[in-house]
C-alpha cells in the first residue's frame, strides 16, 4: 500500500461526500452511486473501523463524472463488480446521504452479508461477526440466506462451503454440527 493512503474512518467519509457535492455542484451535474463493503460497515455504523478506499457499485448516475472527480479530491474509489449471482444492484438500499448534486446509498445489510460471506477476505470474518449482531441474525434465517445463496453460486462450491463453516463456527458455534451434518463438504 502506497504511504500517500489515508485511513478512512466514518468522519472521513462524510468529509469526502460533503468535498464532492461542492465539486459536482461546480460541474452543475448530478451524480448517484451505491456503497458496498467495508465503506457500508462503517457508514452505516455497523463496524467502528477504517478502511483504505471507497467501495462503489458500477451502477448508479453519473459514475464516470464521480470516478474522475475523486481522482482529483485524491480519493481511491474501487468500482467493486463482483462475479456472483447477488444481486446488489436490486437489494434494498439505505439513504445515507443527500445532496443537492449527490446522493449516497449503502447497499442493505442481508446482500452486504452475502457478498462478505462469498469474498471472505482476512477482514470479513470480523466484519460478518459484526454484521449477524447488528441484523440479530439467527441461525435461521442464516440458512435461508445460505440456502439462497448456493443455488446460483459461481465459483469454486468447495472453497465457499469452508468459507461457511467457518462463519458457523464464528457465529453459531453451537449449530456447527447440524450444518455439518445438512452440508457435507460437497454441494453434489
Amino acid at each position: 500500500m502506497s504511504n500517500s493512503l489515508k485511513a478512512l474512518d466514518r468522519p472521513a467519509l462524510f468529509d469526502f461526500f460533503e468535498k464532492m457535492e461542492v465539486a459536482l455542484a461546480k460541474q452543475k451535474k448530478f451524480s448517484e452511486v451505491t456503497l458496498l463493503g467495508g465503506t457500508s460497515l462503517i457508514i452505516l455504523g455497523i463496524r467502528d473501523r477504517v478502511t483504505w478506499d471507497v467501495d462503489i457499485l458500477p451502477a448508479g448516475k453519473n459514475i464516470e463524472l464521480f470516478l474522475k472527480l475523486a481522482i482529483k479530491l485524491k480519493m481511491p474509489v474501487d468500482v467493486v463488480s463482483l462475479t456472483s449471482k447477488i444481486d446488489l444492484a436490486a437489494s434494498p438500499k439505505t439513504l445515507v446521504y443527500q445532496g443537492k448534486y449527490l446522493q449516497i446509498s449503502s447497499i442493505g445489510a442481508e446482500a452486504l452479508l452475502q457478498s462478505k460471506l462469498e469474498r471472505y477476505a482476512k477482514q470479513d470474518p470480523e466484519d460478518l461477526i459484526a454484521l449477524s449482531k447488528k441484523m440479530e441474525l439467527s441461525y435461521k434465517k442464516f440458512l435461508v440466506i445460505f440456502k439462497e445463496m448456493i443455488i446460483d453460486y459461481v465459483g469454486n462450491p468447495d472453497r465457499f462451503l469452508i468459507q461457511v463453516r467457518d462463519f458457523v463456527e464464528l457465529v453459531f458455534p453451537e449449530n456447527l454440527e447440524d450444518f455439518y451434518n445438512c452440508y457435507p463438504m460437497s454441494f453434489e
